[in-house]
């Protein structure tokens, strides 16, 4: 059985850049990686086999950008979301925002 966690692995050599979310470097480790700085330390293994950056998606808890010069760290804004899907195709969507 092929996971997430192994085809990440074995196809990560010299990429510009990945995007695995906690969960696949979660079960890649094998690990909880609960913290920034864990996160962070195991991004390592990457950039030591060529990658150059890698985006690693928290879900609520935002993303984190990390390559061998610097760290950063994306959060989500905080308050009142909008599903807009019913919007899509209204002339008048702009002024319906607006009013929100």
């Amino acid at each position: 059985m092929i996971q997430e966690g192994n085809l990440l692995q074995d196809n990560i050599h010299g990429n510009f850049f990945i995007k695995p979310n906690i969960h696949e470097l979660r079960d890649m480790f094998n690990e909880k990686l609960e913290t920034k700085e864990e996160i962070v330390k195991k991004c390592s293994f990457f950039l030591e086999r060529g990658v150059k950056n890698i985006i690693i998606s928290r879900g609520g808890d935002g993303a984190l950008l990390v390559n061998k010069d610097f760290v950063l760290e994306a959060t989500v804004p905080k308050g009142r979301t909008y599903k807009l899907n019913w919007c899509r195709g209204f002339n008048g969507c702009r002024d319906l925002l607006q009013d929100m």
